[in-house]
């Protein structure tokens, strides 16, 4: 007599079934917990904010709202003006004048963490120095400074200031943050380096205080302010600093108007597209992070990527591990006398008869690629204008992995960009991302600044997924 299986339960399938849902509510709590308590929801670290960051922005553009929140700065003493500055317009004070954000409009300043950063140009400061004042005994938070000394106060005892022994009263723009964490440390940052630290120990940061700025004291621009709800990491830091760097007029001192070929915008996810005119005309390319960041493989197609170096060494595939098949782009500039750059590729192909492998160097002329150096093989050179290359290493295996590697001549770089004028950009390094903010400025011959880019990427706990390019000057 035969048998038949039972239908029971399949306790192995149930097990697996069960953990699985509990991996996925782990997952969704998580991403749930960074968004509230982290504030690193979406446009964490771009322009407004979005789901956390930055609540509050004063850019002083022509007026003293906040572009983000409803705390819009009144005059209470004074009549400001509105000059040049580090981004656009900046607010000038005098020792006359004091500017205040009302309390009731900034009840999102969380207690226990957050991040106070500005530009600034002083020329004279008095009294106390204390011109960013948000102080109310033991809670807010405060900035003063005086010759050889610029101090922090936020979350502690009314005399435990964070004292940095740098001089920011000398009529040059400097970036200034205040970051602090309850419970933890609060610092001062100059010019997007730390430089003092001590402890946060006190009841918070929320006050009913108003926000007050100059209180009579300052006599200089402010520009470009902020509060955020989190503490900003150093290399966050380090890029809102880049903000703060003048902005040079070639001609009469003030903000710079010449038109350059480069262009700057947002090209699908994860990329940002440059364009510029170069000595054999117009190219593009997508400024793409690669080499197992988080950018790699998304975005445009594969054929409009850059590579990019700091090194003398530059290695580019066809194929790579995972199978894409795809020449990497790379440019390369002469960075001497006559300062020139070309957008090249590298083909590898097969000498059957010799018996070796062999690469073909294009470049870009116009709307089509042209070979210059076709079947050169490892040691030889490629000469195109003052650029010189040579080849180190031609790396083939049949159906695998197939990489040129390239070494920089006499003044030949990798990590720049000249065009037709000799105005020229800086390409952002791989080993520089990913981060979640990337400043891009295109220069003139001069090194004089002529456009500044804020590239920002938006974020979902540690998940990248979008790009958006903003002209910033």
């Amino acid at each position: 007599m035969v048998r038949k299986k039972s239908k029971g339960i399949d306790i192995k399938k149930t097990i697996v079934i069960v953990v699985i849902v509990l991996v996925i509510l782990f997952v969704l709590a998580m991403v749930y917990q960074g968004v509230q308590e982290d504030g690193e929801g979406l446009g964490t670290f771009g322009p407004g904010g979005g789901g956390g960051g930055m609540i509050h922005e004063w850019k002083f553009d022509g007026d003293l709202n906040d572009s983000i929140g409803r705390a819009d700065k009144k005059e209470i003493k004074g009549e400001v003006e509105f000059v040049p500055g580090a981004v656009g317009l900046a607010v000038k004070l005098d020792f006359n004048d004091t500017l205040r954000a009302l309390n009731r409009y900034l009840q999102d300043i969380p207690n226990n963490k957050f991040t106070l950063d500005f530009c600034m140009k002083a020329e004279e400061i008095r009294g106390n120095g204390m011109f960013i004042e948000k102080k109310k005994r033991n809670t807010g938070f405060a900035v003063r400074a005086k010759p050889n000394l610029t101090s922090g106060w936020a979350v502690g005892r009314p005399d435990n200031w964070v004292d940095c022994f740098e001089d920011v009263i000398d009529n040059q723009w400097h970036h200034v943050a205040l970051t602090a964490r309850k419970g933890e440390n609060k610092s001062i940052w100059i010019d997007g380096s730390r430089c003092a630290t001590n402890n946060a120990n006190g009841p918070g940061l929320k006050n009913n205080r108003n926000f007050f700025q100059g209180r009579r004291l300052y006599k200089g621009l402010l520009d470009e302010e902020a509060i955020w709800n989190k503490v900003l990491s150093a290399d966050e830091i380090r890029v809102r600093a880049e903000i703060c760097k003048p902005v040079i007029n070639v001609s009469n001192g003030g903000n710079v108007t010449n038109e350059t070929t480069f262009k700057v915008e947002e090209d699908g996810n994860l990329n940002v597209e440059v364009s510029a005119t170069l000595k054999d005309g117009n190219v593009s390319f997508n400024i793409l992070f690669g080499n197992g960041s988080a950018f790699t493989g998304v975005g445009k197609a594969a054929d409009k990527r850059l590579a990019t170096t700091n090194s003398p060494n530059l290695t580019f595939y066809k194929k790579d591990s995972n199978g894409d098949d795809y020449h990497k782009y790379f440019i390369a500039s002469y960075d001497g006398t006559n300062k020139e750059s070309y957008l090249l590729r590298a083909r590898i192909t097969e000498d059957i008869t010799a018996g070796r492998n062999t690469t073909d160097i294009d470049k870009k002329v116009g709307d089509f690629w042209v070979t210059v150096c076709e079947d050169r093989v490892t040691g030889y050179s490629c000469d195109i204008g003052d650029v010189s290359l040579r080849i180190s290493t031609i790396k083939r295996v049949s159906g695998g992995e197939q990489s040129v590697v390239l070494n920089a001549g006499y003044n030949v770089v990798f990590y720049k960009v000249y065009d037709i004028n000799e105005d020229w950009m800086q390409l952002p390094l791989e080993s520089e991302l990913p981060r979640l903010e990337y400043i891009v400025e295109i220069n003139n011959k001069n090194n004089q600044l002529l456009k500044r880019y804020r590239a920002y990427w938006l974020k979902l706990h540690h998940i990248y997924f979008n790009v958006k390019v903003r002209e910033i000057f």
